[in-house]
């Protein structure tokens, strides 16, 4: 079994030098893999706030859920995969 974690906290100002504008926010993921009998299960689930600002990925999609649900094998010369993704736009519920 193997499992990642990642979380993630912004502080931005965006009219710099007077805390007006300032926002503050966070993102998580967490990923869970695990192998038995052959098969490659797979389990994580993702959550970015609505304020969270990433500079390294500015076109990032805020306010967001998502879930994955995977499953994969080989038998003989073919592989096989299943999964599944749910995800949830303005978690917020705001305009």
């Amino acid at each position: 079994m193997r499992g990642e974690a990642e979380w993630a906290l912004s502080n931005a100002d965006l009219v710099l030098g007077d805390n007006i504008g300032k926002q503050r926010d966070q993102a998580r993921r967490v990923k869970i893999t695990a192998m038995p009998f052959g098969v490659t299960l797979g389990a994580e689930y993702q959550r970015v706030g609505r304020d969270f600002i990433s500079l390294a990925n500015p076109t990032l999609v805020n306010d967001r859920d998502s879930v994955l649900l995977s499953a994969a094998t080989t038998l003989g010369f073919t592989s096989w995969n299943l999964g599944y993704n749910w995800g949830r736009d303005n978690v917020r519920n705001d305009k």
